[in-house]
């Protein structure tokens, strides 16, 4: 008798965990694309034809010139956005040999030597994910990564991302994770990504930035191809209720039989 209602009440927890299991799965959303030296064509970066800067050399020097236009990805509960601050197409390399959608060929538009001059300027790349277009479902977000490669000897040479926990602005104390520093080249391409617990908890949007630095001159040039981020549904007050509900049922039910 004991056994079997032992068992009993393990099945009812597993109907329960089957119930709401999907409140605490996450979910993955990302935004493709492909190194230069690949030949698939349906990434979902924007089309880099015809995204040259207006007056040759200097252009992207000017914060604000020739932004590249924010890429999305929408998997029906949240939006992913990738978007530039400050940050302009390459002179002459945006356009011509690339595919479309294959990634963003963009450069620095300061000479940023450190991080507190990055962020001072700022010159650098966003990550959000938003839910209020969609269900509005509060999310956690768990990790985010961008990868990229870099070219050119001005191309900066340190990448971090940055998360203002306490909503008071963006300053070097909010870089998180360790600061990558790949090398030159294809060859040297580089997945930056955090998984820590200054990540927002319970939001329906936030933002990760990406900010670079320790560039010699403004002439060279930074490949972004991949953006990811996963995040976790926040269960509703009435679906947590329903479990506490169902799990003292259990706890009643096995504290009876098992005595």
């Amino acid at each position: 008798m004991k056994i079997c209602t032992k068992l009993h009440a393990m099945t009812l927890v597993g109907v329960v965990a089957g119930m709401f299991a999907h409140t605490a799965s996450a979910a993955v959303i990302d935004i493709n694309g492909y190194l230069a030296t690949s030949t698939e064509t349906d990434g979902e970066w924007g089309d880099n034809s015809a995204r040259t800067d207006t007056s040759g050399t200097g252009a992207s020097a000017e914060p604000g010139t020739n932004v590249p236009d924010p890429v999305f990805d929408d998997d029906g509960t949240v939006m992913l956005t990738f978007s530039a601050n400050g940050q302009g197409w390459r002179t002459g390399y945006s356009s011509g040999s690339y595919d479309i959608g294959e990634e963003w060929n963009v450069r620095s538009s300061y000479s940023a030597t450190t991080a507190s001059n990055a962020i001072v300027q700022g010159g650098y790349y966003e990550i959000t994910l938003d839910s209020t277009g969609n269900s509005s479902d509060l999310f956690s977000w768990d990790s985010v990564s961008v990868s990229l490669w870099r070219n050119g000897s001005g191309a900066d040479t340190t990448f971090q991302l940055a998360v203002d926990a306490n909503n008071d602005g963006f300053d070097v104390g909010d870089l998180v994770g360790t600061a990558a520093t790949p090398a030159a080249g294809i060859g040297g391409a580089t997945t930056i990504s955090y998984s820590g617990a200054s990540l927002a908890d319970s939001v329906t949007t936030d933002s990760v930035r990406l900010y670079t630095w320790g560039n010699s001159s403004i002439n060279g040039n930074i490949h972004i191809y991949d953006a990811v981020a996963e995040y976790t549904v926040v269960p509703e007050p009435a679906t947590l209720g329903l479990v506490a509900a169902f799990g003292g049922g259990i706890l009643f039910v096995r504290r009876r039989f098992m005595v």
